[in-house]
């Protein structure tokens, strides 16, 4: 995913580029798999094959979890969802702004961009 996240990364510089990462992904128990492509992933998902996801393609970079762990996690990470389509296009968006704006207000970002990154981060 750094392509997304980190555009100027090409893939010559992934390998270490991935190495900078490890601790974030083991302090937040990153969902990284190994061998294994997208349409795999989705697939193994949607067929509800945890067991072989956590034996053979999840990497735990943490080291601490167990296999029924890892399992539990990816059956969580699956099927979480934080609010209905309906809460987040009528009650989350419209308010979103105004947060952004008491932010800003309060003195806690200095400017409305600075407010909707907080945001992302913040609940």
């Amino acid at each position: 995913m750094a392509h997304h996240y980190y555009g100027n990364v090409t893939h010559r510089d992934l390998p270490k580029h991935h190495e900078t990462q490890k601790e974030e992904w083991a302090r937040h128990v990153g969902s990284v798999f190994r061998c294994l492509a997208i349409p795999e992933l989705a697939a193994l998902i949607l067929l509800q094959k945890w067991e072989l996801l956590a034996e053979k393609h999840f990497i735990d970079h943490s080291g601490k979890l167990s296999k029924c762990e890892i399992v539990a996690l990816l059956k969580e990470r699956a099927v979480r969802k934080e609010m209905s389509y309906e809460e987040y296009e009528f009650e989350y968006l419209p308010k979103f702004r105004d947060h952004a704006m008491a932010l800003v207000s309060s003195g806690k970002c200095a400017n409305v961009m600075a407010a909707y990154k907080y945001l992302a981060h913040h609940k």
